[in-house]
């Protein structure tokens, strides 16, 4: 709407406040409205008593506004006529250039045989039943304002960008995964040093038995000990896993991706297999 900002004011006051007649001044206080309504957003309503100045003074200039205004409206083949009615009647009329770039845009973009222009006047008996000559309002140089850019068909419109894939709920997920993994190398790398500990202190009896030195219970006692945080580590990692899953698969999305997970426990060993394509 900022391109029609000349809109309201291209016409002083004066101009449309010196009645000539009644339908004179019907068609300015319809346009005065028009004004007013389209100051205050509601360009629907401006469009309606635009048509109605132009239907009671018919005055081919009111022609270029109301073919901006249709073009606003996105009613292509109205504005279309319009434009090409106003370039008609008023062949030498001071926007006749930015009519002609409006009508060439607007035909790339509908039907080349618009329907009757919504603006068109009204019939030889509306006028004989008036009983007055159309008469005169403001001027082309007074009531058009600056070509407005076209706007883009609907047709054309860039399409809206895809959501991202990285939402808020998959980073929580995808960072319970990878915790899970670390808690799973975690609990094997305990659990390796358990076997590790047991081996030695079996080694420790058997030598014992033999005569050698008594065994090394500190040994067991780290077998104990590292089989324990093999076992926390096991289960909080599959906690995690769990977790991750769950919110993966839960997490709103417009496409959901396929996610297959697994989660195997062995005595002392965490192992978890997890699947993901997007």
């Amino acid at each position: 709407m900022a391109s029609f900002a000349l809109f309201s004011a291209a016409l002083p006051h004066a101009a449309v406040a010196q009645p000539n007649g009644d339908t004179s001044q019907a068609a300015a206080t319809a346009y005065r409205r028009a004004l007013a309504m389209y100051d205050s957003g509601d360009v629907p309503g401006a469009l309606a008593s635009m048509r109605e100045s132009y239907r009671l003074s018919q005055r081919a200039e009111l022609l270029y506004n109301i073919a901006r205004l249709e073009s606003e409206l996105h009613d292509c083949a109205a504005s279309l006529a319009d434009y090409r009615l106003y370039v008609q009647q008023v062949p030498d009329g001071r926007y006749r250039n930015e009519a002609d770039q409006a009508t060439r845009e607007l035909s790339q973009r509908c039907p080349d045989a618009p329907p009757t222009p919504a603006a068109a006047a009204p019939s030889s008996e509306t006028n004989a039943g008036a009983g007055v000559t159309p008469p005169a309002v403001p001027a082309a140089s007074q009531t058009v304002a600056p070509p407005e850019p076209a706007s883009p068909a609907p047709s054309t419109r860039p399409k809206p960008a895809s959501p991202t894939y990285w939402t808020a709920p998959r980073w929580v997920g995808w960072s319970l995964v990878a915790a899970s993994a670390v808690a799973g190398v975690s609990a094997l790398y305990f659990r390796a040093g358990a076997v590790d500990a047991r081996s030695n202190f079996q080694t420790s009896v058997n030598n014992a038995k033999k005569g050698g030195p008594l065994p090394d219970y500190s040994l067991r006692d780290r077998q104990h000990q590292r089989q324990n945080w093999a076992a926390a580590l096991g289960v909080t990692g599959g906690a995690l896993l769990a977790g991750g899953v769950l919110v993966l698969v839960f997490a709103p999305t417009p496409a959901a991706p396929n996610t297959t997970a697994g989660l195997c426990i062995e005595p002392g060993l965490l192992g978890a297999c997890l699947s993901h394509s997007f």
